[in-house]
């Protein structure tokens, strides 16, 4: 949608986010939708997640909040590192990096659906995501905002910003998103020591 007083509008959509798992039968998959007036990931204004197996949803507007099945979400305010969710297209490669976060944990689970991982972490049942793997922004587009309208952080791997990153299918980048900042700064010591 263009017109001379609007910028154009970008909807980012992965239909199936865990496709793997649905193409196995592992019942952890879903859509993720990302609305934005711009080319960017800061700026989606609207993320969307549905759970296809269970029909929860997860959604914010920039400004406006996170949700979950209709419910204000916030992410965990605590800065112990509860529950660790990851993902992994290297294990052997990647696995051994995360293994110093790992310690820091009470668990450690690894459900193969970004946007479902992301959504976890804004809910509060997480209380951080990390892929060493290139996701691309269609993957978390939705998520991030979730993230970022629950309280939570989402940077790259190293701690930078991915909010200036483009939407679309070209641009892979790694993932850290904690439920706080305090949990992030455990995690980003954690990953590089």
């Amino acid at each position: 949608i263009e017109d001379s007083e609007s910028p154009r509008l970008r909807v980012i959509i992965d239909p199936i986010d865990g496709s793997k798992n649905a193409i196995n039968g592992l019942p952890m998959f879903c859509t993720s939708i990302a609305v934005a007036n711009g080319p960017t990931v800061d700026d989606v204004f609207m993320g969307y997640i549905v759970n296809l197996i269970s029909a929860d949803e997860f959604w914010a507007v920039k400004g406006d909040g996170a949700y979950f099945n209709g419910r204000d979400i916030y992410s965990t305010k605590e800065d112990k590192i509860e529950m660790i969710l990851y993902e992994s297209q290297r294990p052997s490669e990647e696995l051994p990096r995360m293994n110093r976060l790992f310690s820091y944990a009470l668990r450690t689970r690894c459900f193969g659906a970004t946007a479902l991982d992301l959504a976890h972490v804004a809910a509060g049942s997480a209380s951080l995501f990390v892929t060493l793997s290139k996701s691309r922004s269609f993957d978390f587009a939705a998520g991030y905002l979730i993230v970022m309208e629950a309280g939570g952080v989402c940077t790259d791997a190293d701690g930078r910003g991915i909010g200036s990153l483009p939407t679309g299918l070209g641009k892979t980048n790694t993932i850290l998103a904690s439920a706080n900042r305090q949990i992030h700064d455990k995690a980003m010591q954690a990953l590089h020591q």
